[in-house]
């Protein structure tokens, strides 16, 4: 998986421009998948499933809406949940959904999960606020990939509220395939 991805990225950074769709096609509308958080979670045992859907406004303004949802089990404990990512993305370039952009965002999720063997439960969530650059790539005859890197701050609610993440202002990387029509 990790020589796939590598493999990947390499190309998409040094071929990706030189195959990229003429100028003349850009969607308007994209489904994009992250196959490093499917990925992640599988190898930890969660099944999780995001997808997000964009639509361009004009040439350089977009919005894009990635619900989520997740569920753990391990023996007596069982956990799930779910949240939505939402936020404008500007692209630089004019090209719809496609070249250099700028991507502020807010996402929120919650959880909820019980101890079957002690009927200890508890439910809570968090909200993210941060923002990504990165660049988006269209191949004919919409196959689009997503490179971005970015940050933001995180703050537990529920009765996770009392609790601070050790680290408030988190990392976000960014790696999404989909399809643009």
């Amino acid at each position: 998986m990790k020589k796939i991805l590598t493999v990947t990225i390499i190309l998409a950074v040094f071929c990706g421009p030189g195959m990229a769709e003429d100028e003349e096609h850009h969607p308007s509308m994209a489904v994009m998948f992250d196959p490093l958080s499917t990925g992640i979670g599988i190898g930890l045992g969660i099944a999780n499933v995001s997808l997000e859907f964009q639509v361009a406004f004009s040439d350089y303004v977009g919005m894009s809406i990635a619900p989520v949802f997740a569920y753990y089990k391990t023996g007596d404990i069982e956990v799930y949940g779910g949240g939505f990512e939402i936020g404008p993305r500007f692209f630089f370039s004019g090209k719809k959904l496609s070249g250099f952009y700028a991507y502020p965002l807010v996402s929120f999720a919650w959880a909820a999960g019980e101890n079957s063997s002690n009927s200890d439960s508890a439910s809570g969530g968090g909200i993210f606020v941060g923002a990504e650059l990165g660049y988006s790539w269209t191949w004919t005859p919409g196959f689009m990939m997503y490179l971005g890197a970015g940050a933001g701050y995180f703050k537990y609610l529920g009765d996770l509220s009392e609790y601070e993440p050790t680290w408030p202002v988190q990392p976000r990387i960014r790696f999404a395939l989909g399809y643009g029509w």
